[in-house]
């Protein structure tokens, strides 16, 4: 009883947390005037049991007008999610992006203990001197009207703004780390596991960098980790990969076999069976059932 009192007491924590962001950001939309958009770069921003930290609706673009009425899923996919967030990566400081459809963005990249793990969008505007937006022959008539009601472009208040973004990333990324804290002490081998995890999840990844690590023969790391987790380490890195493909079936529309990719599975199939083991479903049906599909 007392075990489930802690995990129903843990959930509405959680619940309280997600809400407390959402309610933030929200804020923040509203102070600043622009839309605010954050998307986790490979589900990262999630619990111990997997729920997205951050709600659906800010890892979505459209909230904005055009990008809803001109949305490509190639097209606008492949440049936020992946361009964007690998120019992030590169360049760790506060840029201007300009999109396909020639919306322009203040985008801050979102660095944890020196890992990129996400992108924070702020716009949309139009492009400086014209109200005609890229590809137009490719969007509907009802997109290029909206970007034509779009505010134009200001490069002296997108540098103020990604300045303030820059902080407000800071700040964000703290509180995001407090609610993924999974009660360990500070630098108990149970925390350097646990951030070697977070760091390499999504990488291929083998025992004997924890037995470095922890400054261990492989062998007995096995059974340390073991013993301070209940599982073998093959298990836990499972478990993370589980618990981001969750968060991101949970938040966004990528294709299942492109969240495998993302969460550090190679082979689809083999990720469908591994998900469906762990859950009870497989990452399709576990999308429908959590309800939000639609989105990316």
């Amino acid at each position: 009883m007392a075990k489930r009192e802690g995990e129903s007491s843990t959930a509405r924590r959680q619940a309280g947390d997600a809400v407390s962001i959402d309610t933030a950001l929200a804020a923040l939309e509203t102070l600043l005037g622009v839309r605010i958009v954050l998307l986790d770069r490979g589900g990262f921003f999630h619990s111990r049991e997997g729920r997205a930290l951050i709600g659906r609706r800010w890892q979505s673009h459209r909230k904005n007008t055009v990008c809803a009425l001109g949305f490509s899923n190639e097209r606008c996919i492949g440049h936020c999610r992946h361009e964007i967030n690998a120019r992030g990566e590169e360049l760790r400081a506060p840029f201007v992006h300009t999109c396909w459809r020639g919306l322009q963005e203040v985008v801050v990249p979102l660095v944890h203990d020196d890992q990129h793990v996400g992108s924070l969008f702020a716009g949309a505007w139009r492009r400086p001197g014209t109200d005609a937006p890229l590809c137009r022959q490719s969007l509907p008539r009802a997109a290029v009207e909206a970007y034509r009601a779009l505010p134009e472009f200001d490069a002296a208040r997108a540098e103020v703004l990604g300045r303030a973004l820059a902080l407000v990333a800071q700040g964000l990324m703290a509180q995001l780390e407090h609610r993924m804290a999974w009660d360990v002490a500070p630098g108990s081998r149970k925390a350097e596991v646990r951030r070697f995890l977070r760091r390499n999840a999504a990488k291929p990844v083998r025992l004997e960098e924890v037995a470095e690590l922890l400054h261990l023969s492989p062998p007995r790391a096995s059974h340390v980790v073991k013993e301070l987790f209940g599982k073998s380490f093959r298990d836990l890195v499972r478990d993370e990969r589980v618990n981001r493909a969750k968060c991101l079936l949970q938040t966004t529309d990528v294709p299942v076999g492109e969240v495998a990719r993302l969460v550090g599975v190679d082979d689809p199939y083999h990720f469908n069976r591994v998900f469906k083991a762990c859950v009870g479903m497989p990452p399709g049906k576990y999308r429908h059932a959590t309800g939000k599909q639609g989105v990316w």
